[in-house]
C-alpha cells in the first residue's frame, strides 16, 4: 500500500513540473518567436478539415501535385508555418502545397498532416479532363492548406497562392473545373 502512495505521488509531483512545459508555447531564441508545439507532442487531437474551395488559385498540375505530396506524406520532420503568412512546403515544377496561419503564433505541424489536407485538395477538387488542380482546405485549428501553381525557384517564403492575369487566371498547368 505505502508503494502504491508512493508512487502515485511520484507520478503526480512528475505531471506537476511537465504540465506546464507541454501545455505553454515555446520561444525560438533565434528569432523570439512564440511556436505552438505540434499537436501531437500535446496529446491533442489531429487537426480536422473544415470547409474547401477549390478552383480559387494558379493551378497546379495534378500528377506533380500527386508526387509531391506523396513525398510530403513520407517526410518525418514538422513543417512549421510563421504568424499571418503562407509557406510553401513542398514544390516540383510548377505546383506547390503550402500552409497559410492566420493565427498569431507559428504553426508546427508533422509534415504527415499537412500532406493528408493536400491529399483532400487532391481526392475533391477540379475532377474534369484537365490536369489542373487548385483548392483550399481549412483546419479547425486557424491554419488552412492550399495545392496550387508554385514556382519552385523563388524562396518557400516569397511564393504565395494566387490568381494570374484576366487573360491566363489558370497559369501554365491548365483550368480547374
Amino acid at each position: 500500500m505505502a508503494f502504491t502512495a508512493n508512487l502515485s505521488l511520484l507520478v503526480a509531483a512528475f505531471l506537476a513540473a511537465v504540465a506546464p512545459v507541454l501545455s505553454s508555447p515555446t520561444v525560438n531564441e533565434v528569432d523570439n518567436r512564440i511556436s505552438v508545439r505540434s499537436t501531437a507532442d500535446l496529446g491533442l487531437p489531429d487537426p480536422q478539415p473544415g470547409k474547401i474551395n477549390c478552383g480559387i488559385y494558379n493551378t497546379a498540375d495534378r500528377p506533380n501535385a500527386i508526387q509531391i505530396n506523396f513525398d510530403l506524406a513520407e517526410n518525418v520532420n514538422t513543417c512549421t508555418t510563421p504568424p499571418k503568412t503562407c509557406r510553401r512546403h513542398a514544390c516540383w515544377n510548377t505546383s506547390g502545397v503550402f500552409i497559410c496561419n492566420d493565427s498569431d503564433l507559428n504553426v508546427t505541424l508533422e509534415c504527415g498532416t499537412v500532406a493528408r489536407f493536400a491529399g483532400i485538395i487532391i481526392d475533391d477538387c477540379c475532377r474534369g479532363k484537365g490536369a489542373g488542380l487548385s483548392g483550399q482546405v481549412f483546419s479547425d485549428q486557424g491554419w488552412n492548406a492550399v495545392v496550387s501553381y508554385a514556382n519552385c525557384n523563388h524562396d518557400r517564403d516569397a511564393d504565395r497562392p494566387g490568381m494570374g492575369p484576366a487573360d491566363n487566371p489558370w497559369g501554365p498547368n491548365g483550368s480547374c473545373w
